[in-house]
Formats: C-alpha cells, sequence, structure tokens
C-alpha cells in the first residue's frame, strides 16, 4: 500500500472513515529512508468492515467535466452508508473510465470486503455467515442459456442430475427443481420482462451436508426489499411462488450484485443424514 499513494481509507462497520497511513516513506526510493527495522507491516482485524486501496490514477483522474476525482469526492463515495463495495466500485469505474476522457494514469482499486450482506448492502435483514460468497464450496457445474421459458428445460434436468449427485432423495430433488424452475421464471418475467433478451447463468456447489445454487441474472438491478411472498389468504392468480421456493429450499437470500450489475439468488438445500 506504502507506493505514494492517498493511504488507503478502512471503513468500519458502523460507517466510519479512517486513513492508514504511512509509517515509513514511499516504497522504492531508498531502503535506507525505512531504517534499520525495514518496511513496517501492520495488522488489524476489520471486524465487518472494508478496506479501500487504491492507486492516485483513481483520485487524479479526470471527470467528465475535466475536474479531477479527488479523495473527497471518493471518501463521500464511500461514505454513503447505503453503498456496498461493490456499488462503489462501479461508480468509481463508470466516473472515470466511462467518461471517454483520455486516462492520465493507471486506474487500480481494491476492496478487501468483511461485510458480504450486512445493513450497507441493503439487500439482506440479517448479517450473513462466514464465507457466504459466492465461491464457498466445490463448483459441480454451471449453466448458461438464454432467458427463455424452452431453456428451462435445461436447467431442470442439470439441477436433477446434480441433486441426486449430492445426495439428495429422488422427491427432494424434484422439490428442488420444483424451486429452482420458480425462481428461472421470476427470472424471465419480472427481471427481463416482455420482449426483454438477456441470459440466466446457474451454478451448483456443494459444501458439506448443502447444495447451493446461485441463480444470476444481467438484467437491471433490483430492489430485494419488494420481493416479499403475498399473504397466502389473498385470493388472486400468481405471487405464491416466492412461499414455493422458501418451503422448499433452507436458506434463500440475494446476495450483494456482481460488479457489472445484474442479479444474484443463492439458494440452499441441506442433505439430511440418511438421505440420498
Amino acid at each position: 500500500a506504502n507506493a505514494g499513494h492517498e493511504p488507503p481509507l478502512y471503513v468500519a462497520a458502523d460507517g466510519t472513515i479512517s486513513t492508514i497511513e504511512a509509517d515509513a516513506p514511499p516504497l522504492g526510493i531508498s531502503p535506507l529512508l525505512a531504517g534499520d527495522d525495514g518496511f513496517p507491516e501492520r495488522e488489524f482485524n476489520l471486524a465487518g468492515g472494508a478496506l479501500y486501496i487504491f492507486t492516485d490514477g483513481v483520485t487524479e483522474g479526470y471527470l467528465a467535466d475535466g475536474q479531477e476525482f479527488g479523495i473527497d469526492r471518493l471518501r463521500a463515495l464511500i461514505g454513503d452508508a447505503r453503498a456496498a463495495p461493490q456499488a462503489v466500485l462501479a461508480q468509481v469505474a463508470e466516473r472515470l473510465a466511462g467518461t471517454g476522457q483520455v486516462l492520465r494514469d493507471d486506474l487500480t482499486m481494491l476492496v478487501i470486503d468483511d461485510s458480504i450482506a450486512d445493513q450497507r448492502t441493503g439487500l439482506s435483514e440479517k448479517r450473513a455467515e462466514p464465507g457466504a460468497q459466492v465461491a464457498a464450496g466445490e463448483k459441480l457445474v454451471n449453466l448458461r442459456v438464454s432467458a427463455k421459458a424452452n431453456r428451462l428445460r435445461l436447467i431442470r434436468q442439470m439441477i436433477e442430475e446434480t441433486a441426486r449427485f449430492c445426495g439428495l432423495t429422488p422427491s427432494e430433488a424434484r422439490d428442488v427443481v420444483l424451486a429452482v424452475d420458480e425462481a428461472c421464471q421470476n427470472v424471465i418475467r419480472h427481471a427481463y420482462g416482455a420482449g426483454d433478451e438477456g441470459d440466466i447463468a446457474v451454478e451448483v456447489r456443494q459444501r458439506p451436508n448443502e447444495m447451493v445454487i446461485i441463480i444470476r441474472d444481467f438484467a437491471e438491478t433490483i430492489d430485494v426489499a419488494k420481493v416479499k411472498p403475498r399473504a397466502l389468504d389473498e385470493i388472486r392468480p400468481g405471487g405464491l411462488g416466492t412461499h414455493l421456493i422458501r418451503e422448499v429450499m433452507d436458506e434463500v437470500d440475494f446476495l450483494p450484485p456482481p460488479f457489472d450489475g445484474g442479479n444474484l439468488l443463492r439458494l440452499v438445500k441441506r442433505v439430511r443424514k440418511g438421505t440420498g
């Protein structure tokens, strides 16, 4: 981090921002300036926060109006209590690399996030357990198809075979197929809408005694607070798919959206002892 750039910014779980100042001259000038102990290292616990490390190409980058982005704008952007790290990175890229301006320096920004789905993301009512990121578990299969109803047969076949591989009973496997099919139908009907074209990517991972399914679309990121099952006593067609999904699966939650947009829905089915 100590290479003559702005100091890294640490955003605590409560939204407080602090800088991590350098304890020695920038790396590469002269090792003699660091003293007998060499360049110091510092270790600390993120404790639910996030660490932003970036080159000066970010803070000195030009905006569309010719002004520099500046450290104050960056601090204001990441200090927004509603801003997930993914959203911050996307906005920085859009404002600097997407303006058509000639870049004056490299733009490099790294975020180490210890809050997968906390309140700053606005995507979950409860804090996600450690390791809840998409990459958790062994990847078994990944299928991407066009978001069309007649392509869902491929997803259904893949899910049923993989569910049996994970140790689910035939009955449980069929239930999981129904839940995934309903979730994909919702993507087609609601995320993309009539006439919109796009893809659905379904990835299955295996954790100890768990089958994890990640469903991704590439449509506009939705407000997950509005994705709620309607009351069962409200008699009208449709709207019960969310109930079905939550009834079948042990865990259902939205993950923070990818950098390039879209939505990520995670479904978890536990493999009961004695099944399979």
